[in-house]
């Protein structure tokens, strides 16, 4: 107990310490060499750059108040013009983001998910190891209509802890400590499988397009779903093999019929929140017929949610309820992207890079990039904040090497999602440990065991697969 009251005092010290130094970085900025390569303001930009991710990694302010300084920083020091800063507000992909939270609150007022959920575990007829994989494939089926990890996990958690119950009534204990971390890992997996997944995801999304790479909502699930799916399946196959022995575990079918039946009959709330996703999933999917983007047929069918008639939402209480610190983060990732090119940051780091990693080939690379993140994930609360912050440094990598920046791109994205070693990396993995049904070495254990197997599959994936389904790894082939 002493040691971690230590630890904890140290942390206080270090997180106020770490502040100080990158203010005293910004404030001295300006009397900083300037390298060869590098705009006049180059020095500050990454003095400020570093002060958006020590706050970030440290959240001793709210992400959204991190954003705005970061933008009025750039502004004050002369590196953008406010109105360039602050207009990334104004983005489409922050309106995507807006309509599908808004899509995701319909879906959480109705008993849908539970319905769906025990009548899958029903085709298992009492099967444990089946009725794990098919909880972790109803957890993935939730990213194709709530884009929030926190969000999916309200929806899964007590459907998992009910399980547990039924099964601690036969006698046998033990089983929330596998279960419960794996089912909090899950939401983050499919977190980039869909392009609507998640913050990070949409965010990444937006910065290809300034690569000039427009992914389509088919595309980026034919791209990305089949490397969830296998980690997915993989991760079950460990799990009922190694970690989960005893086949003889049964879930009591009546417990199963009780608890669909709690969720009642198909209401007509229900109906029509099915009606308007099934609209929405045609019109991503039929984009190139209409020509109507990815952001403009959610505005549309979420403003359907507040119709007369339909009336799905109420107005106020939805806005009470959209987590708005999340498009604050948004704007300054966008903004430390332009920052980063005019003030030739790119040009600096291009010659960098080439003078000491210019010949190291792809796999080194990616190999490399993947473990790093997965170090700096440890330290990020939040999977948008760690995509803004390196997304676009690994596209100024990107630009001097022969690798596509869009697949190195995509290998990022999978990386800045990999947060499953501790439970304090998320505020879904915190709340999931609050529970009490695992402890700090269960999440530890499975949460390697995940870590390793998506950054095996990842890596196979870019490899082998996504050359095969159009995703070339190099600009050129030599």
């Amino acid at each position: 107990m002493k040691k971690i009251i230590s630890d904890i005092r140290r942390i206080r010290v270090i997180k106020p310490t770490l502040i100080i130094l990158a203010l005293l970085l910004v404030a001295v900025s300006f009397f900083l060499p300037v390298p060869s390569g590098m705009g006049e303001r180059g020095p500050t930009t990454i003095a400020i750059i570093v002060l958006a991710i020590i706050l970030w990694i440290t959240d001793i302010i709210p992400a959204a108040v991190t954003g705005m300084i970061t933008i009025f920083l750039f502004s004050a020091f002369d590196i953008l013009a406010f109105e360039q800063a602050a207009g990334n507000l104004g983005k489409e992909i922050i309106w995507l983001l807006i309509a599908t939270l808004m899509m995701g609150q319909a879906i959480e007022k109705t008993s849908i998910h539970k319905r769906i959920a025990y009548n899958m575990f029903l085709l298992a007829k009492g099967n444990l190891r089946l009725i794990i994989l098919f909880m972790m494939l109803f957890g993935l089926s939730l990213t194709f209509f709530i884009p929030s990890v926190l969000g999916r996990m309200v929806l899964i958690l007590p459907i998992c802890v009910g399980l547990l119950k039924s099964v601690e009534l036969q006698g046998i204990k033990g089983l929330g400590k596998i279960i419960i971390p794996a089912m909090t890992f899950v939401p983050f997996i499919g977190s980039f499988g869909v392009i609507t997944g998640g913050g990070g995801t949409l965010y990444a999304a937006q910065l290809f397009e300034t690569m000039g790479k427009s992914w389509s909502y088919i595309e980026w699930l034919m791209m990305m779903g089949p490397v969830v799916l296998v980690i997915v399946v993989i991760f079950w196959i460990v799990i009922i093999t190694f970690l989960f022995r005893d086949n003889r575990i049964r879930v009591d079918q009546e417990f199963l019929l009780k608890e669909r039946s709690k969720a009642g009959e198909l209401n007509q709330q229900e109906v029509k929140i099915m009606i308007l996703y099934s609209l929405l999933l045609m019109l991503w999917i039929t984009k190139s017929l209409h020509g109507f983007s990815l952001a403009m047929s959610a505005v549309f069918v979420a403003s359907l949610l507040f119709l007369p008639g339909i009336r799905l939402l109420d107005w106020k209480e939805s806005m009470t309820k959209i987590e708005w610190s999340v498009l604050f983060a948004f704007a300054a990732g966008f903004s430390i992207a332009d920052a980063l090119e005019v003030s030739e940051i790119t040009g600096w780091l291009s010659l960098t890079a080439e003078k000491y990693l210019g010949d190291t080939s792809a796999l080194i690379v990616a190999l490399i990039l993947m473990i790093t993140l997965v170090l700096i994930r440890i330290g990020f609360l939040n999977y948008t904040m760690m995509v803004a912050s390196f997304m676009p440094l690994v596209f100024t990598f990107a630009k001097i090497t022969s690798i596509n920046p869009i697949w190195l791109g995509m290998i990022t994205l999978i990386g800045s999602s990999i947060c499953f070693l501790f439970p304090m990396q998320t505020i879904s993995g915190m709340t999931a440990f609050s529970l009490g049904h695992h402890t700090f070495q269960d999440h530890l254990k499975v949460g390697i065991i995940l870590t390793v197997i998506t950054v095996v599959v990842t890596l196979l994936s870019a490899f082998y697969y996504w050359p095969l389904v159009g995703l070339e790894i190099l600009k050129f082939k030599i």
